[in-house]
């Protein structure tokens, strides 16, 4: 058992696995940003408020808004 976690251990030593601390966010501004909007009568249902349309239409504003 110990030489199999010997050899384990090697092996991973040997690859220098890079596990990333945070995650980076990358702007591709080389493809077109597509949104699909679902306006069917379920997004008028009040589990959000006021309703989901417009809670679904304000987190759009915000994206475009947030973008270059």
């Amino acid at each position: 058992m110990c030489g199999i976690l010997a050899i384990v251990a090697l092996i991973i030593g040997i690859i220098n696995p890079h596990i990333p601390k945070e995650k980076a966010i990358t702007r591709q501004k080389d493809y077109p940003l597509v949104i699909l909007f679902d306006v069917s009568l379920s997004m008028t249902a009040k589990d959000l408020a006021p309703n989901r349309f417009v809670v679904a239409k304000q987190a759009i504003i915000d994206l475009v808004q947030s973008l270059d």
